[in-house]
């Protein structure tokens, strides 16, 4: 069957456009590739610094938790790294997400509340100060901050799904691609070689009907001219150059579109052996020689693939094929050579964007792999661990030869297993495709932990589920200080409750020892003085004694009375305090004893006192109190000299257990040469109504050093005494010095 010519051109010109049609479908899925590439690793990228900040913000917050909890500045440090890793975190987001519209809103309400949890981190560091008790407002402001971490997680787990939801998108548009790639280029390369078989199969036939058209004198030129226009059109279509090889002579033919493939004009070189292989890359060289001698001496061709050198110094790569034809006593060669530069470019780059995705996904199992801050563990669809991480190891503490095989229950307490709690976990995940949840697990040497657990079923392409992802957080040393904080706040509370009842209990008392207590005395103080004073004559000498003693015993009750209105004072009153110069409040106090001082010819030294903060009117009640007990206990064959002296010292040179910690105090120091005490009863005397001496001997209700004791503890100082009988004393205050 003979073809026509116009026929023939139009086969060709259709085969054209179809190779045309393919390759640009080749080119839009080569394009898709990599667009699918680029979304693909995308995903992974803002999926990971999402996860990033989230951990970034956690370390923050326990930073702040530490910090509340030990006032250790060491918290702030960490707390200070945190929030400028997660500023690069949130402008890494930024970079990621510039010009995603959809996105950009939810991470901007995500950095919205970043931004609102990070001012609940200063307001609380601010509001917690020096203090080591736990405000009302801090413990809102941390309640505010739980809140707003608990929106920052659901925002940033929205956001992942999404991410996911799209990675998976891209995957399969990325498989389907794929998936058709391989099969456009098959369908190409089959198309050129359906076309390739045709043009050789119509080029021999061409020929054999030449050689006989020559033969028997029928062929014209005009006919020759057109089969060579055909041949060359399909070889240049094909991209494919033909020789003919003649193993007896050695002589090659080489086509015109074999001279233009090496940049060449037709015949514009003679077309040897030697020659041609200069054409061949110095890589490929050796093996070309090595090839064509094993032409000649086995008379086999096997196909192969060359990289070339054109005229220009282009580099392009030629396959090769042919096949052996018997002429008479002859063999000859004929074979092609066909341009597959682009196909092979397009397979190193294809080759190429697998690497780099097999090595992003080695990247991320070994991250996986080597965390070891989170146990991550692959489930099968009924719950066996198939694997596992270091994390899991170390946090669980079995090896991996120990676990893997076993049921996942094994990490849950018996009363877990009982009430089927990690059934239920799983049915979770398979029916919303998460379950989280938090409780106690127990390790291999029976030890409990406080483990954060989320599982993820994992499905197949069909939508099956075949297993699920384990990852496990220990969070104990979080828990135990939560509950820490808890029964803290719990021990606060009860002592506001009874720091309330005790203060309800004084203003009860006070009412009562201002007004209901000290109008009978009154009374009875009026009524005793007109007796005596109007009556006198009438009244026998036993019954002005008599009178003497109850009037007496109403002075002590009033002063009594006055002396506990005066403790209950200086527990109650608010603690206002102001830098003083103590050297004046002593001068105000000695200005007010002067009577009494001259009275009993007293001699008093005082060397120079700092200046502090305190609250003023209690440190002149407290140097009042000690001056005036030393007056009072007196040795009367002596008169009375009072030394008052201060001193700088460090706390821990003194061996007084009530000093806090480590610091320098001021030592004021009050000595008498009075009638002292037995040095048992040095703490004694601080005790509310304790006396050492019978109440005829010496006046006093036994509430002055208390109340001295009282106000020293308001200034979280310390006091205390050392005596002797006959041999004076001393009484030691000490107040902490400014840092």
């Amino acid at each position: 069957m003979k073809i026509s010519s116009r026929l023939l051109s139009g086969i060709f010109v259709i085969a054209l456009f179809v190779l045309l049609f393919f390759g640009s479908i080749a080119f839009r899925q080569i394009e898709s590739l990599k667009a699918s590439e680029r979304l693909i690793s995308h995903s992974y990228d803002v999926n990971l610094e999402l996860e990033n900040l989230f951990s970034l913000l956690k370390d923050a917050e326990s930073a702040q938790r530490g910090y509340i909890i030990t006032k250790d500045t060491t918290y702030l440090r960490n707390l200070f790294s945190s929030g400028k890793a997660m500023q690069r975190s949130m402008d890494k987001l930024k970079g990621l997400i510039a010009g995603l519209k959809s996105r950009q809103i939810t991470m901007d309400t995500l950095f919205g509340l970043i931004a609102l949890r990070r001012s609940i981190l200063e307001t609380s560091l601010r509001l917690a100060g020096e203090k080591a008790i736990i405000s009302d407002s801090l413990l809102n402001k941390m309640d505010e901050g739980i809140q707003a971490m608990e929106k920052i997680r659901l925002q940033i787990n929205s956001m992942i799904e999404n991410e996911k939801e799209m990675l998976m998108i891209w995957k399969y548009t990325y498989r389907a691609d794929i998936m058709f790639t391989p099969i456009t280029y098959l369908v190409v390369i089959l198309f050129a070689i359906l076309i390739f078989i045709f043009s050789f199969y119509k080029i021999s036939r061409d020929r054999i009907d030449l050689k006989k058209a020559n033969t028997q004198a029928m062929l014209s030129n005009n006919e020759l001219r057109k089969q060579n226009s055909i041949f060359n059109h399909a070889e240049e279509t094909a991209h494919i150059g033909s020789f003919l090889w003649d193993l007896h002579t050695r002589e090659i033919k080489y086509s015109d579109n074999l001279f233009k493939m090496l940049g060449y004009s037709p015949h514009e070189f003679a077309p040897i052996l030697e020659d041609f292989l200069k054409f061949i890359h110095p890589d490929d060289r050796d093996r070309a020689i090595k090839e064509s001698t094993g032409i000649y001496k086995s008379g086999t061709f096997i196909p192969s693939t060359y990289k070339v050198l054109r005229k220009d110094n282009q580099l392009r790569y030629f396959k090769t094929s042919g096949k052996f034809i018997e002429q008479e006593d002859n063999r000859v060669l004929i074979g092609t050579f066909q341009d597959i530069t682009d196909t092979v470019i397009m397979n190193e780059r294809f080759i190429g964007k697998n690497l780099e995705l097999k090595k992003s996904e080695d990247r991320y199992h070994l991250m996986v792999s080597e965390v070891q801050d989170y146990a991550i563990i692959l489930l099968d669809s009924n719950g066996i661990i198939q694997n596992w991480n270091k994390g899991a190891e170390k946090i669980k503490g079995y090896t991996e030869e120990e676990i893997v095989g076993k049921s996942f229950d094994v990490f849950y307490p018996k009363e877990d297993i009982e009430r089927r709690l990690p059934e239920q976990f799983l049915a979770d995940a398979r029916n919303n495709g998460r379950a989280i949840h938090a409780g106690w697990r127990v390790r291999k040497d029976g030890t409990k932990f406080w483990g954060n657990v989320v599982i993820t079923s994992l499905h197949d392409e069909n939508n099956k589920i075949i297993g699920f992802t384990k990852v496990t957080r220990d969070l104990t040393t979080q828990k135990k200080a939560e509950e820490r904080l808890l029964e803290y706040n719990r021990s606060i509370e009860k002592k506001n409750i009874e720091l309330l009842a005790s203060n309800e209990e004084i203003a009860s008392f006070n009412h009562i020892a201002s007004h209901d207590l000290q109008e009978p005395l009154r009374k009875i103080q009026t009524f005793i003085s007109r007796i005596t004073r109007e009556d006198s004559e009438h009244i026998s000498e036993k019954g002005k004694e008599y009178f003497a003693r109850i009037s007496s015993s109403a002075g002590r009750m009033q002063q009594l009375i006055d002396d506990l209105i005066t403790y209950t004072h200086t527990n109650k009153t608010d603690k206002v305090f102001i830098r003083t110069d103590l050297n004046s409040l002593l001068s105000t106090v000695l200005d007010e004893l002067k009577p009494t001082l001259e009275e009993r010819k007293a001699e008093i030294k005082i060397e120079h006192l700092p200046t502090i903060r305190v609250i003023p009117f209690q440190i002149e009640q407290l140097f009042t109190n000690l001056i005036d007990n030393s007056l009072k206990y007196s040795n009367t064959k002596v008169n009375p000299i009072i030394s008052i002296s201060s001193s700088l010292i460090d706390a821990d040179k003194v061996h007084v257990a009530s000093l806090s910690g480590p610091g320098k105090y001021h030592l004021i120091t009050i000595t008498d040469n009075g009638i002292g005490f037995e040095q048992k009863y040095a703490e004694t005397i601080f005790t509310l109504f304790q006396r050492l001496h019978d109440k005829s001997e010496y006046s006093g209700t036994g509430i002055g050093l208390a109340i001295c004791k009282k106000i020293v503890e308001n200034h979280n100082g310390f006091i205390s005494a050392e005596s002797q009988p006959d041999e004076g004393s001393q009484f030691h205050v000490f107040f902490p010095a400014e840092s």
